[in-house]
């Protein structure tokens, strides 16, 4: 029975899971498309201000500008952990970087 409960609280999508023994050049490969992905969705986010300026729609233009708060945020720290996974080449730090690549895309 509780095995059950367990189960139902797990989320619907789990985060991407990072295989055990990967190899340190397609860790360096999977960074950089993270990076590319967090640019290409700030991009996005700031088209989308661009465009609630443009429109004078005060309600959406707070809601982006809160949106774009996070994801800088984010990106600080995607930053920190990139750089340190640069150094280091860490394991840990590349499943780090993947999931804050995944929350700046949600």
């Amino acid at each position: 029975m509780l095995a059950g409960g367990t189960l139902l609280a797990q989320p619907n999508n789990p985060s991407p899971q990072v295989a055990l023994e990967e190899d340190p050049s397609e860790m360096r490969v999977g960074v950089e498309n993270a990076n590319k992905e967090v640019e290409k969705d700030t991009r996005t986010v700031i088209a989308l201000q661009l465009q609630a300026r443009k429109d004078k729609d005060v309600v959406r233009l707070t809601c982006v500008n809160d949106k774009l708060l996070q994801i800088k945020a984010l990106r600080n720290v995607f930053d920190q952990q990139r750089i340190s996974f640069e150094a280091a080449e860490k394991q840990a730090e590349y499943g780090s970087i993947v999931s804050t690549a995944s929350s700046v895309r949600q």
